[in-house]
């Protein structure tokens, strides 16, 4: 990043990295400390008074795990595998680090890197066996089991634990979204969210943020519940409120197994009987569009959502940037490989798409699909992204939800205010369309195939056509038009 203004342009994104744990290693700038010109990096602009600001690390000091500012080049060896290490250890997070011209133009004879390979990761923590045995006492006996997966998927081997797991007991499994938790058509995974949180007798939780919301659910007031969470504490968050009888330090990827094996230990006929009998009979239905809706026009998103799983292949990367459209395109969308759904983990918005450049760099053999709002494509910086992707020769599909502003903005108008001068003029300020960028020529302007769709028959060619685009080496762009908020 270039100095304060470069650490400030991470914006929203900074926020996402902390609050999806993401390790992350910046490294900043800082303004040159001499004026003379006798020192090799000195200030020579104006513009190296300006940005000589008080304290440039307070930008950021709320959503880093570390904050260290380079002063000698014989520390690098010590402080920058220091920093990687911070930022990879569980739970991961953004580090930072800051440099002077002065320090960046020294000398580096003699500099030695060998602490490189020897300052490594921490190694997350395994449950305590007591603790275990304690929460597999409470699952082993319960009547309605249900678990709350948050970010089990970052680590992909942790999910197919999961559904080991809630296999053996017959647990009802609520993903809260984020990363492919749990395969979206197992029979397992809860349909209803709220019912079977306020059913359940006993609750785990795993690695979730917000596991429900108090204002529209909770659970009964004798169910227990239990947590699996490498900070359990929440300590990032303020105020968090949510109540647990048994939180356990761990990292779930080690810990579920230990779980299970745990249940084994104490699966009597008799309980492995009643975990059979919960456990569903067949498969749950693939969801799919009604005729009404693969034929409405504006576009419908659950004929979107089932033109998309038709088209992509199983190991398709999705990135989930779609805000208030989100639930009811995974619903139908679904995924069932483990790391083929991401999202920010976050509430920053302009992830998308610089999120889908970087996993098509990650993976460049698979299709990686961004699914955004027309609002999330407008902070996503889209002419740097879709440029970058042409010219770093990793072209992803950007498909634009567009329904003509910010429905995330409109409805908490209309649901704290329903009777409000917004609502009662249907006007709300700042938040909708009524100009908005033709999106498709944009993309063309930037090397990309670009196309906007509004006939539902025309909806499966053109999403043939992006990803032949993609798949030739081109970004493309498909801007489908909804239902205007």
């Amino acid at each position: 990043m270039h100095v304060d203004v470069g650490t400030q342009n991470l914006g929203g994104n900074l926020h996402d990295a902390m609050r999806g744990e993401a390790g992350v290693v910046i490294l900043a700038g800082r303004t040159p400390y001499t004026v003379d010109g006798n020192v090799p990096g000195g200030r020579l602009r104006p513009v190296n008074w300006q940005q000589d600001v008080r304290d440039q690390a307070s930008i950021v000091r709320g959503y880093v795990k570390w904050i260290h500012e380079l002063g000698r080049t014989d520390t690098l060896r010590h402080l920058v595998p220091r920093a990687f290490q911070i930022a990879a250890t569980e739970p991961c997070g953004p580090v930072y680090l800051m440099a002077a011209r002065e320090i960046l133009m020294a000398p580096m004879d003699g500099v030695s890197l060998e602490m490189v390979g020897r300052a490594l990761p921490a190694i997350a923590p395994a449950a305590d066996p007591r603790a275990l045995d304690e929460l597999a006492s409470w699952l082993a006996d319960a009547s309605a089991p249900v678990a709350i997966a948050g970010r089990v998927g970052r680590h992909e081997a942790a999910v197919a634990e999961l559904v080991a797991l809630a296999e053996l007991i017959g647990m009802t499994v609520v993903d809260t979204g984020g990363a492919m938790n749990f395969p979206a058509q197992h029979p397992l995974l809860a349909r209803d969210e709220d019912a079977a949180i306020a059913s359940a007798d006993v609750l785990l939780l795993l690695d979730v943020d917000v596991p429900w919301l108090p204002a529209s659910v909770a659970p009964g007031p004798t169910a227990r519940i239990a947590q699996l969470d490498v900070d359990p504490n929440k300590s990032t968050i303020q105020l968090w409120g949510f109540p647990v009888d048994l939180p356990i330090q761990a990292e779930t990827s080690r810990s579920l197994p230990l779980l299970r094996g745990a249940l084994e230990r104490v699966a009597t006929p008799e309980r492995r009987r009643r975990w059979g009998a919960r456990r569903p009979t067949r498969a749950a239905e693939e969801p799919r569009a009604s005729e009404a809706e693969r034929g409405a026009k504006p576009l419908a998103l659950a004929w979107i959502a089932e033109t998309l799983r038709k088209a992509l292949p199983r190991d398709a990367i999705v990135v989930d940037e779609m805000v208030t459209s989100s639930d009811a395109v995974r619903r139908v969308l679904g995924r069932d490989v483990p790391g083929t759904w991401l999202d920010s983990g976050g509430s920053g918005l302009g992830w998308g798409l610089g999120a889908a450049l970087g996993a098509k760099l990650a993976a460049p053999a698979r299709d990686v699909v961004a699914l955004v709002g027309d609002g999330s494509f407008v902070f996503g910086s889209p002419i740097a992204a879709l440029w970058m992707a042409a010219r770093n020769e990793a072209p992803f599909l950007a498909v634009i939800l567009d329904n003509g502003g910010y429905r995330a903005s409109q409805r908490p108008v209309q649901q704290l205010f329903p009777d409000g001068a917004s609502v009662r003029a249907d006007r709300y300020p700042g938040v909708r369309f009524d100009r908005p960028p033709d999106y498709a020529a944009l993309a063309r302007s930037c090397h990309a195939f670009g196309e906007r769709v509004e006939d539902p028959v025309e909806l499966p060619r053109a999403i043939d056509r992006a990803l032949h685009a993609t798949r030739e080496g081109r970004p493309a762009v498909l801007d489908l038009a909804l239902a205007a908020i």
